[in-house]
């Protein structure tokens, strides 16, 4: 697809869902600085799909299905970032930045997910990421409420939940961090609970380095080369 002329060629009024059904591959996508604001799904079986410049989506929902797409190094901005649950399918991040104001979710099985150097960073009062249990590169979250499920790896994780004394980071799973760990409460008042998911059951991060503020523990074990005191 191409929304050629830009936005000083083109007024959208349509905000129905935009599908990418094709099944073959070779499929580019340039939106032209278009702000889609619409639901965008990927479902074609054995489809293949390349952005060519950013995708601003607005506050809406990004799906992936069915099918290859590469984000080529793109930038793209949505409300869930989607790339569930079980058909084949491959997810090629790059050095994309991959803005959510919503909850990430890229679990599920048969996905070969490639990422690359990218960035996701999430925004929003309530996030839940679902990270199926794969390797990420730098996670950045800047919300009030934090749920991070499954056993994930990341470069790089941070956690900034605001102004708030109602700030929490739950872990629904052990997590490694190859990097920096990083999780500041806003101030002595305003400060942020780490936590298992599970009251009583532990969960274990283990962390080559360790930089947290403002916090308060439960329910953690802390590991790695990183200091926990």
């Amino acid at each position: 697809s191409n929304l050629s002329g830009g936005t000083a060629g083109i007024t959208r009024t349509f905000t129905g869902a935009i599908v990418y059904s094709s099944t073959a591959t070779g499929k580019t996508v340039t939106m032209n600085g278009v702000t889609t604001a619409s639901f965008i799904q990927f479902v074609g079986v054995g489809g293949g799909w390349t952005l060519q410049d950013t995708l601003n989506n607005g506050s809406s929902s990004f799906l992936l299905s069915n099918g290859t797409l590469d984000t080529n190094n793109q930038t793209v901005t949505c409300g869930n970032f989607i790339a569930s649950g079980s058909a084949t399918r491959t997810l090629t991040l790059g050095s994309s930045t991959i803005n959510s104001a919503g909850s990430p979710n890229l679990g599920g099985t048969n996905m070969t997910f490639n990422v690359g150097t990218s960035t996701i960073n999430m925004t929003g009062a309530t996030v839940i990421f679902t990270g199926g249990s794969r390797t990420y590169n730098v996670l950045t979250f800047n919300n009030t409420n934090i749920a991070i499920n499954d056993v994930n790896t990341f470069a790089t994780l941070t956690v900034n939940t605001g102004a708030t004394k109602l700030g929490s980071v739950t872990f629904g799973g052990n997590q490694t961090i190859t990097g920096t760990f990083t999780c500041n409460g806003n101030s002595v008042t305003n400060r942020v609970l780490i936590c298992s998911s599970v009251t009583g059951t532990a969960r274990t991060i283990t962390a080559a380095t360790v930089a947290i503020t403002n916090a308060d523990l439960r329910d953690l074990t802390g590991a790695g080369a990183g200091s926990w005191n």
